[in-house]
């Protein structure tokens, strides 16, 4: 796999050119660029078009710390991806890479075109929610909950990969996790009420699914205990035996705005009090899109923890469900 930071660290200023180029072998069907302007230092992805694919109606498209422009040439056409902001480089380079994995396996540049412009706009989402801080502490919340899942899973041994590749929560899905047409929908509260919060009428619509479980996390905060950081650190060692599955955890990390520069941000320590998790089946008391009156949508609710008792189940059934169906 290209690593595009490499190709980056390779490129030496010279006396004869302003701009560095080099070719992505891995794209050997494509004619596609790494880099490197020592005028303004900035990096960059480059990608040649034939003069006949058709580009979005845009040319130019501009986000927190990137910049993604058409270039009409004489000959072709060359779609630029330039980093702004030299503070994001490391989180940049994967998205990249991101790029240059999914157009690896299209055959036309048409495709590949499309392809790049789904993955520009799903790491848009992560690079607009960047800020000086890194994530609020919602957000902190919701990454914790997600992870204490991935954590059961890698404690048990069972369904480790399924549970990393399935995570989706970084990239803005309607569910936290998806393995195969079964689905975890991740919550994690320091509220001492008796209540599941739920944000929209799609987080337990489970009619495209074949199962739905809902897990919940309820803590305090505390002087012993985990933390985000100790969650990261913890499930990395966890994952260190299996590299290509710790690059993946580590990519979606990313994704979910998790920085290094922002880690002393995320050391507020929480002790578990309770983990709750159900099997959203049957009469589980929910709101779903088609329970909704015409207009209305972004539906926000709660869930008495009181009427979901019967729907209550295990780790272990858990686990039996998503290997046996």
């Amino acid at each position: 796999m290209t690593d595009i930071a490499k190709l980056w660290s390779q490129h030496l200023p010279t006396e004869k050119y302003l701009i560095v180029k080099t070719q992505i072998e891995e794209l050997s069907h494509f004619s596609c660029f790494a880099a490197t302007n020592h005028k303004t230092g900035k990096h960059s992805y480059i990608m040649e078009l034939n003069k006949e694919v058709e580009v979005p109606d845009y040319k130019t498209l501009n986000f927190q710390g990137v910049r993604v422009q058409l270039f009409e040439l004489e000959e072709v056409n060359e779609l630029h991806v330039f980093l702004m902001d030299s503070d994001l480089k490391g989180i940049f380079s994967k998205f990249i890479n991101n790029i240059i994995e999914d157009i690896s396996i299209v055959p036309t540049q048409k495709e590949a075109l499309l392809v790049t412009f789904n993955v520009i706009q799903k790491w848009k989402k992560l690079f607009d929610k960047l800020t000086s801080e890194g994530l609020s502490l919602e957000q902190q919340k919701g990454l914790i909950g997600e992870l204490l899942v991935i954590k059961e899973f890698c404690d048990s041994k069972h369904n480790v990969e399924s549970i990393i590749l399935g995570w989706l929560g970084p990239e803005g899905h309607d569910k936290d996790f998806l393995i195969s047409d079964k689905a975890i929908e991740a919550k994690f509260t320091t509220s001492k009420l008796p209540r599941i919060r739920i944000t929209s009428e799609h987080q337990l619509d489970f009619s495209n699914l074949s199962n739905l479980f809902l897990s919940q996390f309820q803590a305090e905060k505390a002087k012993e205990g985990i933390s985000l950081n100790l969650l990261v650190d913890f499930l990395r060692e966890s994952l260190s035996n299996t590299i290509s599955l710790l690059d993946v955890f580590n990519q979606k990390l990313v994704q979910a705005g998790y920085l290094e520069k922002h880690t002393s941000n995320y050391e507020t320590l929480y002790s578990i009090k309770k983990w709750n998790l159900y099997h959203v089946q049957g009469d589980f008391p929910k709101i779903q899109q088609q329970d909704l009156p015409k207009g209305i949508y972004n539906t926000s609710y709660f869930i008495e923890r009181s009427a979901i008792n019967d729907y209550e189940i295990d780790i272990d059934k858990l686990q039996d469900i998503l290997k046996n169906g």
